[in-house]
């Protein structure tokens, strides 16, 4: 049976496709980021205390403070320059857990 452009989406239609599959994907992904933190802060911390949750927190709260400054940053400084900074921050806390996990792992 061959396609004919009554069986295609509609512009809307394939823009909610779209938008439903890249939030279910960025979910996943914060969904493994947080286990992923919480799995590092139990081997930095084996002792079941408050600061246990604590890179967890500080994710959420970053995410969501992230999500406010973002527009603003976007219409001061432009897109592609926002993308860049966004990046190199991320890179940059990246390597801050990198260098605090091996240091943490050669003091124990």
């Amino acid at each position: 049976m061959a396609w004919t452009m009554a069986k295609w989406p509609s512009a809307w239609q394939l823009s909610t496709l779209l938008l439903a599959v890249g939030w279910a994907l960025s979910f996943s992904v914060m969904t493994a980021c947080a286990a992923t933190a919480n799995l590092a802060a139990k081997y930095l911390n084996p002792q079941l205390t408050a600061t246990h949750t604590m890179p967890l927190a500080l994710m959420t709260f970053t995410t969501g403070l992230t999500n406010v400054i973002l527009p603003l940053l976007f219409r001061r400084l432009g897109r592609w320059p926002t993308y860049v900074l966004a990046t190199a921050m991320g890179l940059a806390g990246s390597f801050l857990c990198l260098i605090a996990i091996q240091l943490a792992s050669s003091l124990a």
